[in-house]
């Protein structure tokens, strides 16, 4: 199993979703993700696990 953190972005490419329906994954728990805090504001991550594709 590997993983990573992947951003907003590459969340909805990876998952073939758009915005609007990552968004309602996050407000209804269907997703984990966390924020990491910057300098200039925080961003949205999400950890990608790969199982054996």
């Amino acid at each position: 199993m590997t993983g990573g953190l992947m951003t907003v972005e590459e969340t909805c490419q990876y998952l073939k979703v758009s915005h609007r329906t990552l968004s309602r994954y996050l407000r209804n728990y269907q997703l984990p993700a966390f924020t990491l805090e910057f300098y200039a504001g925080e961003e949205w991550q999400f950890v990608r696990l790969d199982r054996g594709r």
